[in-house]
């Protein structure tokens, strides 16, 4: 790919409910497959620099990354995220009843 064209995929942040939601790209020259197709590029949530959402979680496009701020919030708001299971299991199954 083009460096100018990367450097401007990079660059390119949303800011949603005070978090960032930035192109990234962590996999190399290789990819991986989602349902049978290649995905070299991903979304994460960003505070203050830093992974925001459980498990660094990674999604396929911003919506799906507005949708996981939004659990954040349902569960608890984003003062509450912790590494207790339970708290967890609640994002994550409020993620996928987003969806």
């Amino acid at each position: 790919m083009d460096a100018q064209l990367e450097k401007s995929i990079a660059a390119h942040k949303v800011t949603y409910r005070g978090y960032e939601i930035r192109v990234k790209r962590d996999f190399g020259n290789q990819f991986h497959l989602i349902d049978g197709m290649p995905c070299m590029w991903g979304y994460v949530v960003v505070k203050d620099g830093c992974n925001a959402m459980p498990g660094a979680a990674w999604f396929q496009t911003v919506k799906d990354a507005k949708r996981g701020i939004d659990a954040l919030f349902d569960v608890g708001g984003a003062d509450a995220a912790s590494d207790d299971h339970e708290w967890v299991q609640s994002w994550y199954r409020r993620v996928r009843e987003a969806a």
